[in-house]
């Protein structure tokens, strides 16, 4: 068995995100897990992946607005959303800190 401290894991900012606490939880070919905080003024630029990976969210607090194809979608904490390969997508807290769990299932970009 393994196991981690969330808190312990150093946290960083991706480039294209601002006010935004990323931490790796685990990582393999197969899979990465993160766990997010996302303040309520940070935020994530409209982007979409070219990695062949499902990039699936987890909202475990808070509100995210999500605008995707179009559409804007507001999330709240026990919901979960995904995107495909080249879904242009944009992420941001919806009036509040969130807290989210973020798997890409296979890793991207790929494990080395």
């Amino acid at each position: 068995m393994h196991s981690v401290t969330i808190r312990d894991i150093t946290a960083v900012t991706p480039p294209a995100h601002w006010n935004l606490d990323s931490r790796r939880v685990f990582r393999d070919e197969r899979v990465t897990v993160n766990y997010i905080c996302i303040h309520a003024d940070g935020g994530v630029e409209p982007h979409a992946h070219d990695f062949d990976s499902i990039h699936i969210f987890i909202l475990i607090k808070g509100r995210l607005k999500v605008h995707c194809g179009g559409e804007t979608v507001h999330y709240t904490a026990g919901q979960a959303f995904w995107f495909e390969r080249g879904e242009l997508h944009q992420v941001l807290p919806d009036g509040e800190e969130a807290e989210y769990i973020l798997i890409n299932a296979p890793s991207f970009p790929p494990a080395k």
